[in-house]
């Protein structure tokens, strides 16, 4: 299997909603980011119905 080489300006740890908030602001500051979780990108977003503020 072949590597593949990568390079970011910045690595998020975690797809939640504030790693999603954080990759936002980097492509708005022009920076490259990679984001990297275990689970599905959302965190817990995704298992519920309803979101209050």
């Amino acid at each position: 299997m072949e590597r593949k080489e990568y390079k970011f300006d910045i690595i998020i740890l975690g797809g939640g909603p504030a790693g999603l908030a954080a990759s936002i602001y980097a492509g708005r500051g022009k920076l490259s980011a990679a984001i990297i979780d275990t689970a599905v990108t959302g965190g817990q977003l995704t298992k519920i119905l309803e979101i209050e503020n």
